[in-house]
């Protein structure tokens, strides 16, 4: 009777089995390290998308009330009498450029008076909180104050983020010509604000954001020289 042959079978040497687990742990590495790359890039873009969040909706409630700044109803009352500037004309950036501070007439408020009253003043600013730079707004101040804190609400969130900086420019984009006398013709003068605001992610400063917006005042300045 023949007998069928027996088989060795061998396993793994302990060299080969060393071999395939450093390999093994090389390709978990990698596999480790693009998920924790992705991860971040992805918290990253997350972070990112709420700092312009923030600053697009400061930006959006800042330029549609400077574009309303110096808005006055009795304005074609006050060319044909002469009896200019208006009472709503004015238009300040403190020197630092951080704050803004205008009006504009408003029916319903303060119609008895020809300059701006409770309810018709704004203001903007970038005020700093525990280390954290916050853009407020002041819409009942009578009038608002770029040093003192009454009247001011945030526009941004100081949780979420801090805005690092904020900066106001007014132009002239027709200025009253030097030398004009009062025997001289009606000069107009156009009016421009450029707002400039940067803030980062309050959980990574390292995620910073900016965005620029020039804003066309849409009440000139007529001046009576």
């Amino acid at each position: 009777m023949n007998r069928l042959p027996i088989r060795r079978t061998e396993g793994f040497s302990l060299v080969e089995l060393m071999i395939a687990l450093a390999v093994g742990m090389i390709v978990i590495a990698g596999v480790v390290a693009f998920t924790v790359s992705t991860v971040g890039s992805v918290g990253r873009n997350i972070g990112a998308t709420r700092v312009m969040q923030e600053l697009r909706g400061a930006m959006s409630v800042m330029t549609r009330e400077i574009k309303r700044s110096g808005y006055d109803r009795d304005a074609i009352d006050g060319i044909a009498l002469g009896a200019f500037p208006s009472g709503y004309a004015a238009l300040t950036i403190n020197p630092a450029g951080d704050c803004l501070l205008m009006s504009y007439d408003r029916v319903g408020v303060n119609d008895a008076n020809d300059a701006p009253g409770a309810g018709e003043w704004k203001g903007f600013r970038r005020n700093v909180v525990d280390g954290r730079g916050i853009l407020q707004i002041n819409t009942v101040a009578n009038p608002p104050s770029c040093t003192t804190d009454a009247g001011w609400i945030d526009l941004t969130s100081p949780q979420d983020v801090s805005v690092t900086d904020f900066r106001l420019t007014q132009t002239d984009l027709a200025p009253i010509p030097a030398g004009a006398t009062a025997a001289g013709p009606i000069f107009v003068a156009l009016r421009e604000v450029q707002i400039q605001m940067r803030a980062s992610l309050v959980s990574d400063a390292a995620t910073q954001r900016g965005l620029n917006e020039r804003v066309r005042v849409r009440t000139d300045i007529v001046t009576f020289p």
